[in-house]
């Protein structure tokens, strides 16, 4: 993950999903908590969130953590793997969305996620004693290999309530990229890069996502 002290967020949070570890059976219980490995005075504490009206919406789903070990799965609960998501956002919009991804994972194999905030300007609201700014918005990226080429897609949601459907938050890397500020894949060669971000190719894969 990319953590942003000023923000208190991450900014980023990549990983690698396999349908087996999809599969595993998950853990009893949950417990949020404040990351130990981050300082007191750059990080959120539940108390931010208790009565902000706020759900803890996990970046790096929880459940994508089981069958890597109990240790992996309980970290996902920790503060800097979360982001002040409106209830509805994150129970209907948001959690179809991970479990469309989780669906192809299970039926294809693998695949990479990166996902995080996004704020349009620098005028936010803010939750609690440590004044953690709600995003306006969340990205999420899915890249995976498919018949020996690369099929990605990418999406950008409104953090609020919506009866869209998700193929009308489709959009290219490219614009992922514009509004987070993040150049994904620059280690890739200028042609594959150009090429997996641009809209053309991108809008050739969502629906093979979304069926």
């Amino acid at each position: 993950m990319g953590y942003s002290d000023s923000l208190k967020l991450s900014l980023w949070v990549s990983y690698y999903s396999r349908w087996e570890w999809i599969l595993s059976p998950p853990l009893a219980s949950r417990h949020f908590k404040s990351d130990p490995d981050i300082s007191y005075e750059i990080k959120a504490d539940n108390s931010d969130y208790a009565g902000s009206g706020y759900d803890r919406g996990h970046l790096a789903m929880q459940a994508d953590m089981r069958g890597r070990s109990e240790q992996c799965e309980r970290e996902a609960c920790y503060l800097t793997n979360i982001a002040p998501q409106k209830p509805r956002f994150n129970r209907v919009v948001w959690n179809s969305l991970e479990n469309k991804i989780r669906d192809y994972v299970v039926d294809n194999g693998d695949g990479w996620i990166i996902t995080g905030p996004i704020f349009f300007d620098e005028h936010y609201e803010t939750i609690g004693e440590n004044k953690i700014p709600v995003p306006d918005a969340f990205y999420k990226i899915f890249v995976d290999t498919l018949d020996n080429g690369v099929f990605a897609c990418a999406f950008i949601i409104r953090n609020q309530d919506t009866e869209l459907p998700l193929d009308s938050f489709s959009v290219s890397i490219d614009s992922v990229e514009a509004v987070s500020n993040i150049d994904f894949f620059h280690l890739l060669p200028d042609d594959i890069e150009d090429k997996l971000e641009g809209k053309d190719f991108h809008s050739a894969y969502c629906d093979y996502l979304l069926k």
